[in-house]
């Protein structure tokens, strides 16, 4: 694939890890997390895709002009930095399991 696709990256020792053609990427090897990541940032950037590095366990859904925003993972976690004003419902430290709602209008881009 390396003699018709764009090469994005090499290995260590020359060789293509990651190629693109027309839109589609082939990713050669194991690559670390650290890698992962910065691969997954380019693309979204790319595709023009807002995101934000959200705490660990933390996840965030719209529906019906709302944030909704839950926690999946094993700690508390104070999400306070992600919401502007008031909840409606919850509080913005999240316990295991925990859910917090707030206007869309009152949320960051999350």
């Amino acid at each position: 694939m390396a003699e018709t696709a764009e090469v994005v990256a090499v290995t260590s020792d020359g060789y293509p890890a990651l190629t693109r053609k027309r839109g589609a990427y082939y990713l050669a090897g194991s690559p670390d997390m650290a890698f992962l990541k910065r691969l997954l940032a380019r693309l979204v950037r790319e595709a023009g895709i807002e995101v934000d590095d959200l705490p660990r366990g933390i996840r965030t859904r719209r529906r019906g002009g709302y944030r909704f925003v839950l926690n999946y993972g094993p700690d508390t976690v104070d999400v306070s930095s992600l919401l502007q004003g008031v909840p409606v419902i919850g509080s913005s430290v999240l316990e295991v399991g925990g859910l917090v709602v707030a206007p869309e209008a009152a949320a960051r881009g999350i």
